[in-house]
């Protein structure tokens, strides 16, 4: 800023500088202390940025929503019950957000696989941990896997954030939670949700015990209500 741009500035009383210092300044700056109080005292204070806003350069309004989530989190803390759970890990759960099943023999939770057509009840949902260490220094979103041993924590109840298929119509508010079973086959992962009974699906819960909560982002990501 040029000494001449400064003085236009002082001389508008549109500043931050304090009129104390600026009268007590040995750079012959006492006379716009007094029209620094002049504009703070019919402005309301000092002046602290522009006039208006607007959302974007061309006053346009932003198109764009927030993500919904991550998958596994648990959106809303209260009320929920999460327990810890040994892994199977002859067949561990691949992703966070994911059904989960008890296996008799290891006692460990492992996901959906061909045989469970007829399953109409699951265990619990993968919990995604706060916060998460990635293995890798480049890590993309929606990409954290859980361990394939030892304990993971697993939703009982409450509320999560799960990964759709992308696949049929968005989910709806109170609509009838489904597993895809079969294997994975594009658009379908195994183990992940669907909006919609098919081939390979299994129906899981009843509904009010547990629904989907309502639409899905761009990332297919969408809430499960688990009472």
């Amino acid at each position: 800023m040029t000494w001449k741009e400064l003085k236009d500035l002082l001389a508008s009383g549109r500043h931050h500088y304090d009129p104390e210092l600026l009268e007590k300044s040995p750079l012959g700056l006492k006379r716009y202390a007094a029209i620094a109080r002049d504009y703070r005292l019919h402005n309301g204070g000092m002046f602290a940025g522009s006039w208006r806003t607007r959302d974007t350069v061309s006053g346009t309004a932003i198109t764009f929503r927030m993500a919904a989530g991550f998958p596994g989190a648990v959106n809303r803390s209260h009320p929920a019950s999460i327990e810890p759970v040994l892994i199977d890990s002859s067949s561990p759960p691949l992703y966070y957000g994911e059904a989960v099943l008890l296996d008799g023999t290891s006692q460990g939770v492992r996901p959906f696989g061909t045989g469970d057509s007829a399953v109409t009840t699951i265990y619990g949902v993968t919990v995604r941990p706060f916060p998460l260490q990635q293995n890798t220094t480049t890590p993309s979103l929606y990409t954290a896997t859980p361990p394939t041993s030892g304990l993971m924590d697993v939703l009982r109840s409450g509320y999560i954030m799960i990964q759709f298929n992308n696949s049929g119509s968005a989910p709806v508010k109170g609509g009838q939670p489904y597993v895809w079973y079969g294997a994975t086959s594009s658009p379908h992962t195994q183990g992940l949700w669907e909006t919609a009974s098919g081939a390979s699906t299994a129906t899981v819960g009843t509904q009010e015990r547990q629904t989907y909560q309502g639409g899905w982002d761009a990332n297919n990501t969408g809430e499960l209500a688990w009472e």
